[in-house]
């Protein structure tokens, strides 16, 4: 849709509406043509793979019976077919059951298993960049000198149907879900110099004002992302105390932390035991991997030992399991913005 708008975003209302039936069909021609190349780029994005879907996703849910359906008599069979990217088609039909199926989302002190519809504009004042804010503030309020230009539709567009459809998927557990999308808002956003240019003469201070603006949120940005250098998962654009409580998952931790243990280890050698729990909890032989016997894993629902050093991800502290009593204490440390650390033996502060 978004290509078609962009293959017709010079002509008028009117030129549409009387627009020859040969130049309608040349039109719909190249509307195929791009879809077919996109395709073709997709295949090649993906090595010319030829394979079973089935190995790169999983089928849908579905309920087997003598009447006929889409999902169990004609997807779910060829998902054991092998297709032309079958990773791609195996990973898309993923998504779809994933999102069917649910996942455990934590919000504001909630958890569902379908989501909010309002998840990501509710991230979106944690996750997003202050000089990104700015940039969509200063391109809000170039709509009063340039109106919109149609020719702006297809990011429009994509930027509105990916952000309905990641936001009725279900699947609430990060905002990187909703970086396609951002991707398209953040081209908006550059409206606001493009339409400086178009500003009279006498309006020269705006337009150098946006010159200026540009390059500096830009730099700002940068220089803002650094701060989380490598851990950009568990970035936030401001502090904030005892975040965990608001939002969790993806947001600040994905078990990227594991080197960083292992370097937090060597620096401060422990003689106590040291106990790691982890989110996700599927990664005891990664955890097996980076730190050998120096750790002993501990899962949300076990008890929490009286002494010793525990290394616990921020995620953990939200939810409601026994390691959950941790999340009013002040650490004694923190390893890559999203792991916390606490001397069990020392008394609470």
């Amino acid at each position: 849709i978004a290509m078609t708008f962009a293959l017709l975003a010079r002509r008028s209302t009117d030129d549409l509406v009387n627009l020859p039936p040969r130049r309608l069909r040349e039109r719909l021609n190249q509307f195929a043509a791009v879809m077919l190349l996109s395709i073709g780029l997709i295949w090649l994005l993906n090595g010319f793979d030829v394979s079973q879907p089935i190995k790169s996703g999983r089928a849908l849910s579905a309920v087997y019976n003598d009447r006929w359906s889409v999902q169990t008599d004609l997807i779910n069979p060829l998902m054991h077919t092998p297709l032309p990217a079958g990773i791609y088609l195996g990973s898309v039909i993923e998504a779809y059951s994933h999102g069917q199926d649910g996942h455990a989302g934590f919000l504001n002190g909630e958890f569902r298993t379908h989501g909010w519809w309002y998840y990501y504009a509710a991230l979106a004042p944690y996750k997003v960049p202050l000089s990104i804010w700015i940039s969509v503030i200063a391109a809000a309020a170039s709509l009063f000198w340039i109106k919109p230009r149609y020719g702006e539709s297809p990011l429009i567009i994509c930027f509105a149907a990916w952000g309905v459809f990641v936001s009725l998927s279900g699947i609430n557990i990060g905002f990187r879900h909703i970086l396609p999308a951002y991707v398209f808002l953040i081209m908006l956003t550059t409206r606001f110099v493009s339409s400086a240019t178009r500003l009279p003469a006498e309006s020269q201070r705006n337009r150098q004002i946006a010159f200026v603006l540009a390059p500096l949120c830009l730099l700002v940005t940068i220089f803002d992302g650094l701060r989380y250098h490598p851990d950009y998962i568990a970035y936030l654009n401001w502090p904030r105390e005892k975040v965990y409580r608001r939002i969790s998952d993806s947001n600040l931790d994905w078990g990227q932390g594991l080197k960083q243990i292992r370097t937090w280890l060597d620096q401060n050698p422990q003689a106590d035991p040291v106990y790691v729990a982890l989110f996700p909890s599927d990664v005891p032989t990664a955890l097996s991997h980076y730190l050998g016997d120096r750790v002993i894993s501990l899962t949300e629902n076990e008890s929490l030992p009286t002494e010793g050093v525990l290394i616990i991800s921020r995620v953990l502290l939200s939810r409601p399991g026994i390691l959950s009593a941790l999340a009013n204490r002040k650490p004694d440390a923190i390893i890559g913005h999203a792991l916390q650390v606490y001397h069990l033996s020392a008394s609470p502060q």
